[in-house]
């Protein structure tokens, strides 16, 4: 009985998550530290980045529990993202250098890259071949080669101070601190698809999971999961791949 009633039970979370609208609150918890920024998912655990402690978080991804830490690889961390075999990190702030890091899985830093022209980074995402970075200051989307750290495209952000990214395997999805909205991009165009209101003031960092949304808010200090818009397939390779085809 107790095995039915908990199949039970996952069936109608599901149902109510299909049938959600899209940037609907699914669950959420507090972050692990005050100013959480940036967030990342393996598809298992949450990874979350936090200001305040300058420290990267391993989590739960159902209950938020810290099951362990990790120092950023400098003191300004801003948004994650994660490839497949790793992560990579943006590190900014007002008159400092913009810089990408690449970590591996247990977030030790391997590579790293300072970004000409960006006024401050902060959103990270990674598309199957190459990184997203976004232009907080510089309202700016560009696409960064991983092996040289090259701008090889930038794009208008959808809206001010752009301080999230994540990408579905088709679309990115942006989070507009400027004005507390979340929009999905066409990721060769930068038109917008479709957009919602964050669910609270200064939203940051984000990473797709299973068709939804992760979305942190760093004024108020919570880990949200928002329902998107369907089934997620990240296309393209991983950054092992890729690394290996230079060899």
């Amino acid at each position: 009985m107790r095995r039915f009633l908990l199949s039970q039970l996952g069936f109608l979370l599901a149902a109510t998550s299909a049938l959600a609208d899209p940037g609907q609150v699914l669950s959420s918890f507090l972050a692990p530290a005050a100013l959480p920024e940036g967030v990342a998912f393996d598809g298992t655990s949450l990874y979350v980045s936090a200001w305040r402690t300058r420290l990267i978080y391993r989590l739960d991804a159902q209950s938020g529990a810290v099951l362990e830490s990790f120092p950023f690889p400098s003191l300004y961390p801003r948004d994650l993202a994660w490839d497949g075999a790793g992560f990579w990190a943006v590190s900014g702030a007002p008159r400092e250098p913009t810089t990408l890091y690449h970590l591996d899985a247990r977030l030790r830093p391997r590579a790293s890259f300072v970004l000409a022209g960006l006024a401050l980074g902060f959103g990270c995402a990674w598309d199957g071949q190459s990184v997203w970075v976004s232009d907080w200051a510089g309202n700016r989307l560009h696409r960064v080669n991983p092996l040289s750290g090259r701008i090889e495209r930038s794009l208008p952000s959808p809206g001010p101070n752009p301080s999230g990214l994540a990408y579905d395997g088709r679309r990115l999805w942006v989070a507009c601190m400027g004005d507390d909205r979340i929009v999905q991009v066409d990721p060769m165009t930068g038109a917008p698809e479709r957009s919602f209101a964050a669910p609270a003031q200064n939203p940051t960092g984000l990473a797709c999971a299973g068709g939804n949304l992760w979305s942190l808010d760093s004024l108020e200090g919570r880990v949200y999961l928002l329902k998107g818009t369907g089934p997620t397939n990240v296309e393209g390779t991983t950054w092992g791949s890729i690394k290996a085809a230079f060899r």
